[in-house]
């Protein structure tokens, strides 16, 4: 596979693979023997991770430590499947330091809302993100939109077991200027799929 990302943005590079089922203390190995790698070649790409299940609620603490900076500083994206454990608290302390990271994927692990957004929004130059879906118990579509508009540069959002209605798909296209959406189609009609292409063209609207 050339890109292992569902955004144009992805790694540019081949990323780090991380094994599956890796576990909090592999991660950290993993991170910091980039780290003491030190070439910009090396730390320079996107991460990538299959099965994350058995990341615990800290696995992503590694990017936290002092040792592991340089390497924070130097990712591009991020893609972790099946990270269930994954909470907004995890995402919040390496934020400032992830200066280059434009892509943030988390499929096959848990859904959006707006506390998820809030930690995002401390990544400076994010433009990508995916979720399975969203929160509904906890955010509503609406107040999602409204709360996305802090991520200042996004402009790609996957969320392909979102089922939202054609006026909540119109607002978020109208409050972000995003150039791709993947998401749930089985509540807006062929016809209003059509209307959105041709209306919208400068968005690649992917339904799934």
């Amino acid at each position: 596979m050339a890109d292992p990302f569902w955004f144009s943005g992805g790694s540019g590079e081949k990323p780090h693979e991380l094994p599956d089922g890796i576990k909090d203390c592999e991660f950290f190995d993993f991170v910091e023997k980039l780290a003491v790698l030190g070439a910009d070649e090396w730390l320079a790409r996107g991460f990538i991770c299959q099965d994350g299940s058995r990341l615990s609620p800290s696995g992503l603490t590694a990017l936290n430590h002092s040792a592991c900076a340089k390497v924070v500083s130097k990712m591009t994206s991020l893609r972790i499947a099946q990270l269930t454990s994954l909470t907004p608290q995890s995402l919040q302390p390496w934020g400032a330091m992830a200066e280059q990271l434009r892509v943030v994927e988390f499929p096959d692990g848990v859904a959006l809302d707006s506390s998820y957004v809030r930690s995002l929004s401390r990544f400076p130059a994010l433009e990508a993100i995916a979720f399975d879906g969203l929160n509904l118990q906890v955010t509503s579509v609406w107040q999602l939109i409204k709360d996305l508009r802090s991520i200042r540069r996004l402009r790609e959002l996957a969320l392909p077991r979102c089922m939202m209605e054609a006026d909540e798909i119109q607002s978020l296209l109208d409050t972000c200027l995003l150039s791709t959406l993947v998401v749930s189609s089985q509540l807006v009609s062929e016809k209003e799929q059509k209307s959105f292409r041709e209306s919208h063209n400068f968005c690649d609207i992917r339904w799934e």
